[in-house]
Order: structure tokens, then C-alpha cells, then sequence
């Protein structure tokens, strides 16, 4: 067996230098997280970016195959056949069939508007659900949303893929989102949890691409942070620090954190989402300006 020579000591490491060597760590850490996740938030931007160019390239599609008109944002109409009572279509729905990949088991997204993974596929279903598709390829976009009590704000939240089309093609000359006819007008009834009633069709804005005017300055997708069912929020983005106009029980939900430096709380000036144009370009702005690009005012 080997022995140690005479004279010859071994050498270690005190406790005093290991905890020298380890705040030395700490502090390296410190400095390096900052910007290793500044750097992941720029990658989350650039890709969501990209993800908002390809659903602008679905719109193309879409609007090539039907004769220049673009999906609507939302349309319902009465359908008793479905489980709820009325057939239910989002503009996601609409341009599915481009984003996706085409038909599953030979099925469009929720092609009949029953909004039922049972009868045809949805986007919440897999594998669309988990897929690489630009829907939900957002890595900032966490999928699930809560309300402004910090509680999980419902099924159309949960399932929500945190992008939202503007309803406004015309503003700032239409205070009331295009193709809503006004309940007096158009049942002489209210709506039933967001249902028409039986026999009463509720038209909801498609519109040739060519009406959206100042393409290059107007939005059509923006992120959101919540889906169809709102919340009543104020969002001081407007210059007089006003309210969206509610549709009719309805409000927008920009997202005014998603790629803000700060988590939460944002203030309208800070760069922190992005807006697709009705162009095909997409930039990233601060709220303001999204608001801007919706409402024109």
C-alpha cells in the first residue's frame, strides 16, 4: 500500500474558501439570471411574432378560397341539432383547417360549430391542443388565464389561445361591433347564456378583406389575456382613459403583460404585446397603441 512521504501534507479545502467559492457562485447567478431571462423573453417575443404572421398567412388562405371574405370573430345561430342549442363558430375555428394541418381523422376543426369534441375535433382537443401549430406555439402564453380576483375565469378561459380578432374593421366610426344586431331588432328576446333562442339567428360581422381599411395601421389579432366570456375590467389605454365598448355584455382583454419587463402590471406605455395588422404585418407595441390599432381613437 502507498504511504504518505515524510514532509509531504494533503491539501484541502477549508470551510471558509468553500463558502467563498459558493457566494462567489451566488453572486454570479445573480448577475447572469437578469439577463438569461431578458434573453428567453426576447426568443418568447420573436416566436409569438412569428406564430401571429402565420395566422395571418391562414387569413390569406381562408380569404383566397372564399372569394375575399374574411372569417367572422365570432357566429352563432340557432342549430337545435347541437348539444347547446345553437351552432357556435370563432374565427379560429374558421382557419383551423390552414393552421393545423388540415382535416384529423377527416374532420375540420369544429366545422358544424357544435363545439363538441365528441362529434368533431376542437383546438382544445389533441393533438391539436399540444401541438407545434401557431395557435398555441405562444411560450409566453400560459393557457390558462384567471379573473381580477386571481381565480381561473371559466371554460372558454381555460381553453382560450390567448389571441382575440378585432371586432372594430370600421372604427372609429362604429361604436357598436360589426354584424351585432341589436337584440330589440333582432329576436325581441335576450340572449340566454350567450345563446340565441330557437329560430333566431344572430349574424356576427364577416366582411370582405378589402373593407378593413388602413390595413396597415388597423388590427386584426392581438393577445389576450382571457376568451369570449369577460370580466369587467377598465383598461385605461384610450388617451381619455375610457372603457372598450362592451358587445353587448362584452369587453376586450388585451394583454398588457405578456412581453412587458414586468410580470404584472404594465403601465399602457410599456412595449408589451403583440399585434398582428390587417396587412399581414406584426410588430410588438404597448397597450396604447393596440388600443389605437382597434379603435382608432
Amino acid at each position: 500500500m502507498g504511504s504518505i512521504k515524510p514532509g509531504c501534507t494533503r491539501r484541502a479545502f477549508t470551510l471558509v474558501e468553500l463558502l467563498v467559492v459558493i457566494g462567489i457562485i451566488a453572486i454570479l447567478v445573480g448577475i447572469l439570471l437578469p439577463s438569461l431571462n431578458s434573453a428567453r423573453k426576447s426568443a418568447y417575443k420573436v416566436k409569438c411574432l412569428s406564430n401571429l404572421r402565420q395566422l395571418g398567412d391562414a387569413y390569406k388562405l381562408y380569404q383566397l378560397d372564399n372569394k375575399g371574405w374574411w372569417p367572422a370573430a365570432w357566429n352563432k345561430w340557432a342549430a337545435p341539432a347541437n348539444p347547446t342549442g345553437a351552432g357556435d363558430k370563432r374565427w379560429h375555428d374558421y382557419i383551423g383547417k390552414y393552421v393545423v394541418g388540415g382535416l384529423i381523422n377527416k374532420q375540420e376543426v369544429n366545422y358544424n360549430g357544435t363545439q363538441t369534441p365528441s362529434k368533431e375535433p376542437q383546438i382544445w382537443t389533441e393533438p391539436i391542443y399540444h401541438g407545434d401549430n401557431a395557435l398555441w406555439g405562444c411560450p409566453a402564453w400560459n393557457r390558462i388565464s384567471t379573473d381580477a380576483g386571481g381565480a381561473i375565469a371559466g371554460f372558454d378561459v381555460v381553453f382560450h389561445p390567448g389571441y382575440m380578432m378585432n371586432w372594430y374593421p370600421f372604427a372609429p366610426n362604429d361604436l357598436t361591433p360589426a354584424g351585432i344586431v341589436p337584440i330589440s331588432k333582432r329576436c325581441g328576446s335576450v340572449l340566454v347564456n350567450g345563446d340565441p333562442p330557437p329560430g333566431c339567428f344572430m349574424p356576427q360581422g364577416f366582411f370582405k378583406y378589402t373593407q378593413w381599411s388602413r390595413q396597415s395601421e388597423r388590427a386584426l389579432l392581438f393577445e389576450s389575456v382571457v376568451g369570449h366570456n369577460f370580466t369587467t375590467l377598465k383598461w385605461p389605454y384610450a388617451a381619455d382613459g375610457s372603457d372598450f365598448p362592451k358587445m353587448p355584455t362584452l369587453n376586450f382583454s388585451i394583454d398588457f403583460n405578456r412581453h412587458g419587463k414586468r410580470g404584472t402590471g404594465n403601465k399602457p406605455g410599456d412595449i408589451s404585446l403583440n399585434v398582428l395588422f390587417c396587412d399581414g404585418h406584426a410588430n410588438t407595441v404597448n397597450c396604447r397603441e393596440a388600443f389605437r390599432a382597434i379603435r382608432f381613437n
